[in-house]
């Protein structure tokens, strides 16, 4: 009885810490480089990520930015809001840092607050 009490115990734990984990592949995607908004002709073309004006891309936990990179580790959802707190290792012009990376999913854009700033992110269709 014990040994069945304590595998239940066990399984309920497990569902329930696997629905808090988050999921890091929740904010893949494209976004527009303008800090507006807008969709110029090289803020959601791929051909120009890196470049200044250029699209940001998040992928398989990876961010990257003009002349910048992140790896994005410990994902920790934020309760009652869709948002992840990330552990950001990053490479910023040929420096290294790290620091935690906020993202946080709203109607048609993802809020990032990274380096004690926050920015909107628009998403490329």
């Amino acid at each position: 009885m014990l040994k069945k009490l304590v595998f239940s115990t066990s399984a309920i734990t497990i569902t329930l810490l696997s629905g808090t984990i988050a999921n890091a592949q929740n904010f893949d995607g494209v976004y527009s480089g303008s800090w507006d908004g807008t969709k110029t002709a090289m803020s959601c073309d791929l051909d120009y990520q890196g470049s200044d004006g250029g699209p940001n891309v998040i992928y398989q936990q990876q961010y990257f930015g003009v002349e910048s990179y992140c790896d994005l580790k410990n994902p920790t959802s934020i309760r009652g809001i869709d948002g992840i707190l990330y552990d950001a290792e990053c490479s910023e012009e040929g420096s290294t840092s790290t620091s935690r990376m906020l993202l946080i999913r709203s109607f048609d854009q993802v809020f990032m607050h990274h380096h004690g700033s926050m920015r909107e992110l628009f998403v490329c269709r």
